[in-house]
């Protein structure tokens, strides 16, 4: 008789502490996985001037509504390689979309992102493959269109 209510009280343990275990199955599964910008090395480092003339300047709340725009529109885990056309490879690939961003007050931003299909190849044509995003100083997605 011991030994069965032992087994019982290690399945109680076990289902009292499942919630648990599946907590810490996400980040084993690796789904909050962070990849690390690659490092060029050493021999092809460039010297950074003392002043940076030219630029764009974004402000933290525009780099955070673009970086809630870009994470909408083309998924971290998208990977140019992993698709199937042309047309889906160039979309997919930074390179070739052209963003910008407008403040058009304190707390709204929208952003714009088309592609340039000229430069990833001769001859591709798509029709609807940009977006325009309207997003809060909360990092909300207030619309989104074409």
């Amino acid at each position: 008789m011991k030994c069965s209510l032992d087994r019982h009280s290690s399945m109680w343990r076990l289902w009292a502490c499942a919630p648990l275990l599946g907590l810490c199955g996400c980040s084993t599964l690796g789904i909050y996985r962070f990849d690390k910008p690659e490092r060029a090395p050493a021999g092809e480092a460039v010297e950074i001037p003392s002043q940076l003339e030219g630029g764009v300047k974004l402000t933290g709340p525009m780099m955070a509504a673009l970086k809630v725009a870009m994470d909408d529109f083309r998924p971290p885990w998208m990977k140019p390689e992993a698709q199937d056309t042309v047309e889906e490879k160039c979309l997919a690939d930074w390179r070739y979309i052209e963003a910008r961003v407008v403040q058009a007050n304190d707390d709204l931003f929208y952003v714009t992102f088309s592609p340039n299909l000229s430069a990833c190849g001769p001859g591709l044509v798509l029709l609807d493959g940009g977006a325009v995003y309207a997003i809060d100083g909360k990092g909300r997605i207030l619309a989104e269109g074409e």
